[in-house]
């Protein structure tokens, strides 16, 4: 996916049909992992988004199923040495990260507890974005599509100029 963002602030999305020269666009990238308990595979995955983000700025990565704890999280924080918000599931199962450039400021951060969600609310050039990723249950339970749709709403009440999106699996 590649939103746009109204660099000159007027509420007007200029590169609507790619002749603005005003409106940045950046990219959005989602990844299930499928764990990250090896160190060459950490390596790879923080050496490709960080060329992403060098690349372009702007752009906010997703990934799922990290299979993290918070003393696997240290070590990610220490070799991405960028913005991140996360929620940690267990060393064999979910954990969803968004890993983000400096080029943001951090609004505000969420998560759960059972390493499924966490959301992050961020600025660029005076305008508010919300990202949310997610690591679905396999069973289609619909109260956790009912708690993300609230998180959502509840972020959208909140902030009420944010540019809502969803990244995940």
């Amino acid at each position: 996916t590649t939103p746009s963002v109204d660099d000159d602030n007027d509420g007007v999305d200029n590169d609507s049909d790619n002749k603005g020269k005003n409106c940045k666009k950046f990219k959005v990238i989602s990844y299930n992992i499928r764990g990250l308990r090896n160190d060459n595979k950490v390596n790879m995955i923080i050496r490709k988004c960080k060329q992403i983000i060098k690349a372009d700025p702007l752009a906010i990565i997703g990934l799922q199923e990290t299979h993290y704890d918070d003393k696997d999280i240290k070590t990610l924080s220490f070799k991405w040495k960028n913005n991140m918000v996360y929620s940690n599931g267990t060393t064999h199962q979910c954990g969803v990260i968004l890993l983000f450039g400096e080029t943001w400021k951090i609004i505000e951060k969420q998560w759960d507890n059972e390493g499924r969600i966490c959301t992050a609310v961020l600025e660029y050039n005076e305008k508010l974005y919300s990202f949310t990723n997610i690591y679905a249950p396999c069973d289609h339970d619909l109260s956790f599509f009912e708690k993300v749709y609230e998180n959502m709403a509840e972020v959208i009440i909140k902030y009420k100029d944010t540019n809502p999106m969803l990244l995940g699996d």
